[in-house]
């Protein structure tokens, strides 16, 4: 057991059994044995614990708390995963279990996509010009600009989403016209006469 390690479970062994209200000091000695532990750390460094432990329970050997994790916050998401983590300080291990999420801010409204796909079907069906369209010369094929459509003003995963429901929305409508996509957000007139 590392010297840090051992500052820990000596700090630990003197305080009460269950909630441990002010967890300040509890923070940075876990945070200084952090690497001495037995795990794969989840992503998580040690400084990281400072400030974020939440729920800090004493029941020896075990440790437990509760972290909020923002890795996916970075790719838009509206939540923050919880880990349940575990730290025996007799064995040096730590575990931990990530199975609920906190929502961190209001998640986006949804979006009804059929209403979308039949109003650019007419402006296609129609011929019509219009900035979320350009067509070739003939007008026998178009691209979508999806980005005037659908625009990236949300979570990465939450746009795409959209915009594949737009897509085979809008794709099931121009079929009964004639239409077909040959790639995304692109479409040909199969009947050109």
């Amino acid at each position: 057991m590392g010297k840090a390690l051992e500052s820990l479970r000596e700090y630990l062994l003197a305080l009460p059994l269950g909630p441990i209200e002010d967890a300040t000091k509890c923070e940075v000695l876990l945070a200084d044995a952090w690497l001495e532990l037995d795990t794969d750390y989840g992503g998580l460094s040690g400084r990281k614990l400072i400030g974020r432990m939440e729920d800090v329970k004493w029941n020896p050997p075990l440790l437990s708390f509760t972290i909020e994790r923002h890795g996916a916050t970075k790719y838009g998401s509206s939540r923050a995963e919880l880990q349940d983590w575990d730290v025996d300080v007799d064995e040096g291990t730590a575990s931990f279990g990530s199975t609920r999420y906190r929502q961190l801010y209001k998640k986006s409204p949804s979006l009804k996509t059929k209403p979308l796909a039949e109003e650019i079907r007419n402006l296609i069906i129609e011929f019509q010009d219009s900035e979320k369209l350009k067509w070739s010369e003939d007008k026998t094929a178009v691209k979508i600009v999806i980005s005037r459509i659908i625009p990236d003003d949300t979570a990465k995963q939450t746009v795409a989403g959209r915009r594949k429901r737009f897509r085979r929305d809008l794709t099931e409508l121009l079929q009964k016209h004639g239409w077909a996509e040959v790639r995304p957000n692109y479409y040909t007139l199969l009947d050109k006469s």
